[in-house]
């Protein structure tokens, strides 16, 4: 028993492929609840299985930062979107170089969680960001005050 996220993942993922066949019950954080059936949440889940862990290592666990703004519930709802797959991301090798299918898998499911799905880049999406940030700092009805204080039209 764990109640741990990176575990509830690998006991997901290894229950969805068939590797595990017995009855997996897991502690639950859900107050009133004591333990999570993974057989169940497979069945509740499988259309996102396959990129789960992909997105768990994207958008931050126990090795890896967080990029900011991206939260577990965005990364699911993208993935449930069918947006853009994961599937070559999990297909590299341990100790491997990403392959450019699972790089570009990758990109594109940074920038869909960032809602910035027809961008090429993230140095593309950052600058869509400052451009959208700077006209709403001029065109802002809240923020006329302070530019005209700034001198600035």
């Amino acid at each position: 028993m764990a109640n741990d996220t990176n575990v509830f993942l690998f006991l997901l993922y290894y229950c969805n492929r068939g590797d595990i066949t017995c009855k997996v019950l897991m502690t639950s954080h859900i107050e009133g609840k004591s333990f999570l059936d993974i057989k169940a949440s497979v069945e509740t889940h499988k259309q996102v299985i396959p990129g789960l862990l992909a997105a768990h290592a994207l958008t931050g666990c126990d090795t890896v930062p967080s990029p900011h703004g991206i939260g577990k519930m965005t990364a699911l709802k993208v993935l449930r979107s069918q947006k853009c797959g994961l599937n070559q991301v999990g297909l590299v090798q341990h100790g491997q170089p990403l392959t450019i299918a699972a790089k570009k898998q990758s990109l594109a499911f940074v920038l869909a969680c960032y809602g910035q799905e027809s961008c090429r880049s993230l140095t593309e999406a950052v600058g869509n960001f400052l451009f959208s940030f700077h006209k709403m700092l001029v065109t802002g009805y809240t923020c006329r005050p302070l530019i005209g204080r700034w001198g600035v039209t």
